[in-house]
């Protein structure tokens, strides 16, 4: 049953990686309600209940989750169900630990901190990439307005470099320039792409 189990999260975690949708907001402070609450005592379906409670964007989805448990729904398929239908990655690996945990008979809490840990994880990834993405656009505007300005200032304080920008040579240089400007953008795509390979490899 264990092996059984490790294989169902190995093949789910690798569409997590293969999903691109943002997860829910507030999806790992729920968690820690859920926690919190399993933690004195009650039950997944009593925790899920109290975390519906409070005003998060996530209070529609988890009051849809126990208004199914309450008209007889087991925890995991309304859990389950809610995955479906949410298409969260987040959410879809919060109902397989669920699963896992009752597959293996393990604490359901030690399973949830997982998904927390992992959820935490990938939000500092994700702010690392907006992070590089933003430094790179920042990066080429001035790599692309810094030269330009100075051979403008150079070209009106000196005529000589004024009538060389007006010669072939010249325009081979501005040409070649404006081809370095456009591969810049291509590099640091490329860089945000190994960002996102690095989120992959660590599972999220």
């Amino acid at each position: 049953a264990l092996g059984a189990a490790a294989a169902m999260l190995r093949r789910r975690r690798f569409r997590v990686r293969a999903a691109h949708r943002d997860e829910p907001p507030h999806l790992a402070a729920v968690i820690d309600v859920v926690l919190f609450r399993l933690a004195a005592g009650t039950s997944l379906a009593a925790a899920l209940e109290a975390a519906a409670v409070d005003p998060t964007p996530l209070a529609p989805d988890l009051a849809r989750v126990a208004g199914r448990i309450r008209h007889g729904l087991g925890v995991q398929a309304a859990v389950d169900e809610w995955a479906a239908t949410s298409g969260s990655p987040g959410v879809r690996l919060l109902a397989d630990a669920v699963a896992i945990a009752g597959v293996s008979g393990g604490s359901q809490q030690a399973a949830l901190l997982g998904v927390q840990a992992t959820l935490r994880e990938r939000e500092a990834l994700g702010r690392e990439i907006r992070a590089l993405a933003a430094q790179a656009r920042t990066s080429g505007v001035v790599l692309v307005i810094t030269p330009v300005a100075f051979a403008v200032f150079v070209a009106v304080v000196d005529p000589r470099v004024a009538a060389f920008f007006a010669s072939p040579a010249g325009w081979g240089c501005v040409a070649a320039g404006l081809v370095l400007d456009h591969l810049r953008p291509q590099a640091a795509s490329e860089g945000i792409a190994a960002a996102n390979v690095r989120m992959g490899e660590k599972g999220l």
